[in-house]
């Protein structure tokens, strides 16, 4: 498919057809096709999106965190979808990331991201006393 230049969302072009007899008499007509040129990816806006959560999280705060996204063209409604990358988890930190990605009518796409970080502490710490004698006393 060749892709014309176009600066707005639609673009066109014209043919002019021109016929000859054999006595040197011409007729001319014309014909103009126009079509949706949208060649600029849409733009996604990230919102309620939280970077930083605190200590052992519930799944339902950090799906919170990552936020909603909402997705503008200038030539049609794109549509809007994410996904939730695994739980990464490194000693006592924990983070998931968001992508969402957005296309517009003409197949153009667009991505974006936000990423939660949390502490994890999977046990609470545990108080070991030693060296205590026991009381006696009745």
């Amino acid at each position: 498919m060749e892709r014309y230049p176009t600066t707005t969302c639609s673009a066109s072009q014209t043919r002019t057809f021109t016929a000859k007899d054999a006595c040197g008499n011409t007729a001319t007509t014309s014909r103009t096709i126009t079509w949706v040129a949208d060649q600029n990816p849409p733009v996604i806006t990230i919102t309620g999106a939280v970077t930083t959560l605190g200590c052992n999280p519930a799944a339902s705060d950090i799906a919170a965190a990552l936020g909603t996204a909402t997705a503008s063209d200038g030539c049609s409604t794109p549509t809007i979808s994410s996904s939730d990358g695994a739980i990464s988890t490194t000693s006592c930190n924990a983070s998931r990331t968001r992508t969402f990605t957005a296309i517009d009518a003409c197949g153009n796409t667009a991505t974006a991201s936000t990423t939660v970080t949390w502490t994890s502490v999977p046990n609470p710490p545990t108080i070991i006393i030693t060296g205590a004698v026991a009381n006696t006393w009745l």
